[in-house]
């Protein structure tokens, strides 16, 4: 599931907790159990399935998620 679901628009950007909180109840909207929804969630904020949608940094300690397409 790409940011552009979770993130109402290009410069949002979210903490990693507050981030994963969201596409996890994307997930279970759309059906996923729980447990499923959890590592969707996870899968979901790496770097690499996220490809050319967003860019993440670290910043104060916390990872931070931000839209950018």
């Amino acid at each position: 599931m790409p940011f552009y679901k979770v993130f109402s628009k290009v410069g949002t950007t979210m903490y990693n907790k507050d981030a994963y909180d969201a596409l996890k109840a994307q997930y279970e909207m759309k059906g996923y159990t729980s447990k499923k929804s959890k590592y969707a969630a996870l899968g979901c904020l790496s770097g690499r399935s996220q490809g050319h949608t967003c860019k993440w940094y670290v910043k104060n300690g916390q990872v931070v998620f931000e839209r950018i397409t």
